[in-house]
């Protein structure tokens, strides 16, 4: 039976020509004699602290394994990235780790730029009076020029809608939450929300309108702060589901009518004012009528199914008394 070639050890032979214990001492000092009970200390000359491996300490044996030299010193050249401009901590290469991901990647780490991050902030520009804002997907949205200063921080993204049925797209971006704690929490800032909070404090029942139904139009003579019924009235277009050609219009099977029908919501109270007609054109200036008689001058004419009888319901406006009598649900 083969044994370890050290002298005086009659344990079987494990690998390399020593036994398991000489072997693992080998592998760990270089010299299969070393270890045991002994304490060793670290090759560098002036470091007093106990082996860890290939005959270093933890400290210089960490640096072997970073920069292949275990003498190398930690100074805040060493800790910093190569790459000019930038302040990150070394991660691997003389990279920071974004652009050691990027080395990894195959790109180049000194002309890498990510789309996104807080190193590449996509520039607002004035174009005739506007402030344009370039979203993540090359959509645009519009600010007031005034309102520069105010969204250059922040990297901007279009969300599309999930509440409505219209499928509106908003400008948004992530911001941290204050007190978020340990675990780090971010929500979406909407640019419409961020805009109109300047100078006031909107609470979740106040509600941005823009005005021409297009959510990245964003400037100030565009937004208005409403109450969710009059928001939900203020469209350009009919519902998909719509079939009759009119807001607040549809078949009764029932009644076998046209039913005129004008939602209100608020606090405490959900009601709906409704009426059936055989005409289908009287039920929508009906509607119409109600419309205004209901929410007063917060309903734009585009809102109406005949915008240009709006002067005309101004004049014939119906008391809300006299509106709700009889016409109840």
């Amino acid at each position: 039976m083969r044994k370890c070639s050290v002298d005086g050890c009659e344990n079987k032979h494990y690998g390399r020509g020593y036994c398991n214990k000489h072997l693992k001492r080998f592998n760990k000092y270089d010299d299969p004699l070393l270890g045991g009970r002994m304490i060793h200390h670290c090759e560098i000359s002036g470091c007093d602290d106990i082996v860890h491996a290939k005959g270093w300490c933890s400290m210089h044996y960490q640096r072997h394994l970073k920069w292949s030299d275990p003498l190398k010193s930690l100074n805040d050249e060493a800790r910093h990235c190569n790459v000019t401009d930038c302040e990150n901590k070394h991660s691997g290469k003389g990279y920071c780790k974004r652009h050691y991901d990027a080395l990894k990647r195959g790109d180049d780490p000194h002309n890498y730029t990510r789309r996104g991050s807080q190193y590449n902030k996509r520039v607002v520009i004035i174009r005739d009076g506007v402030g344009v804002i370039t979203l993540s997907d090359g959509r645009e949205a519009f600010i007031s020029p005034e309102d520069v200063d105010l969204v250059r921080n922040f990297n901007w993204c279009p969300i599309v809608s999930k509440v409505s049925t219209r499928r509106l797209v908003y400008a948004a971006t992530n911001v941290r939450c204050e007190g978020a704690g340990e675990k780090t929490k971010y929500a979406s800032l909407y640019l419409h929300r961020h805009l109109m909070s300047q100078g006031r404090t909107l609470t979740r029942k106040d509600q941005v309108d823009h005005i021409d139904g297009d959510g990245l139009n964003c400037r100030r003579n565009n937004m208005r702060i409403v109450t969710h019924s009059i928001n939900l009235l203020n469209h350009h277009q009919l519902d998909s589901r719509n079939t009759s050609g009119y807001n607040g219009i549809h078949w009764s099977k029932r009644w076998k009518r046209w039913l005129a029908v004008v939602r209100v919501t608020g606090k405490g109270k959900n009601r709906r004012w409704c009426r059936h007609y055989v005409d289908k054109i009287e039920a929508a200036e009906a509607r119409d009528l109600a419309v205004l008689s209901i929410h007063g001058d917060g309903i734009l004419s585009q809102s109406l199914n005949f915008p240009e009888k709006y002067e005309e319901y101004q004049a014939s406006i119906i008391s809300k008394r006299d509106l709700w009598d009889n016409y109840e649900s």
